[in-house]
């Protein structure tokens, strides 16, 4: 309903002014690069723009609004997303341009818009703070705990706890979360100690002297609609990291297949195999070290913002050459 209400105010207010206008004509673009959202109103501005300026849309795809909210319970929220892919539609007819952030939702998006559809992964830099191996010590949690990421979090908790690794006794936590309910969820009795949140810096630090980094999503089917196509941030940082990347969650989200399609990640199929995959690693350096030069160099590959900022340069240039 917020959603309605907001677009309805959007509709009824005056935002097509001479002033809008004037500078738009100023700055003279050769192309709007539109971050797709879940608002409605975002896209019309996106049209009434490119229409008044005669320029082509490249439209940037971070997170699904068009084909998982198709699964929603709710009437409003299926009413809205229809919106929302209609208006979409009318958007990409304008130059065929698209960016996804994901190999699953590229393939899904090509055949949505029915033309195809590019790719390019969120950049991260060389983690400067990364220490040798022999010097890491310990397993990780970096990032937020929203979408029941904390139910799986705590089922590996419990296997750790119980397995009472030297080393490796709880998962250290390091979250910005404020949910009561979440946060109570995260006790030593559950395997899980949290630390608080991080500056920038502090992430780059944790990330480079954790032995082991967990990444987690929930098996929620709610949750599986919201994540299916993500691929984050905490993806790209992770794979700088140096540190093997321990994954668990269901193979049909972009960032769990992603991971294990290139070897980047040892993926757990159970809570349950966390400790014995410690015990392999730790006991097998060589073992370790695969995984990690797997992530390094997916991350040369996919994630350097040099190849990426050129990658996306082509892709405007290409689009700025269509006749609207």
């Amino acid at each position: 309903m917020i959603y309605f209400l907001r677009d309805t105010m959007w509709r009824l207010g005056k935002w097509k002014t001479r002033a809008l206008e004037d500078w738009a004509r100023a700055f003279s673009p050769d192309v709007i690069f539109f971050a797709a959202g879940d608002y409605a109103f975002s896209y019309r501005v996106a049209l009434y723009l490119s229409g008044l300026l005669h320029v082509p849309v490249t439209m940037w795809c971070a997170d699904d609004f068009y084909i998982a909210p198709q699964q929603s319970k709710s009437p409003l929220r299926r009413l809205h997303s229809r919106r929302l892919r209609r208006l979409a539609q009318r958007i990409t007819e304008r130059s065929k341009s698209v960016v996804t952030i994901s190999d699953a939702m590229q393939r899904d998006y090509a055949r949505l818009f029915g033309f195809p559809v590019q790719t390019v992964r969120i950049s991260s830099g060389v983690n400067a703070a990364a220490l040798p191996r022999e010097e890491r010590a310990g397993i990780s949690y970096v990032g937020n705990l929203g979408i029941d990421r904390i139910t799986p979090l705590v089922g590996l908790g419990r296997a750790l706890k119980a397995a009472q690794l030297p080393g490796f006794e709880t998962i250290r936590v390091y979250s910005g979360e404020r949910n009561p309910a979440t946060l109570a969820q995260i006790t030593e009795e559950n395997g899980l100690t949290f630390c608080g949140r991080l500056t920038e810096q502090g992430v780059e630090r944790v990330l480079g002297a954790s032995k082991f980094l967990i990444l987690v999503e929930s098996f929620d089917r709610s949750a599986i609609r919201r994540t299916k196509y993500s691929l984050s941030t905490k993806v790209a940082e992770s794979l700088r990291s140096g540190a093997c990347i321990i994954a668990y969650g269901p193979d049909e989200i972009a960032s769990i297949e992603y991971l294990a399609q290139h070897r980047a990640a040892c993926v757990l199929k159970s809570a349950q195999e966390l400790p014995g995959a410690i015990r392999r690693l730790c006991a097998a350096p060589d073992a370790y070290a695969a995984y990690t030069r797997c992530a390094q160099s997916l991350a040369e590959r996919f994630h350097s913002a040099e190849t990426n900022e050129k990658r996306m340069e082509t892709i405007l240039a290409a689009a700025a050459t269509t006749t609207i």
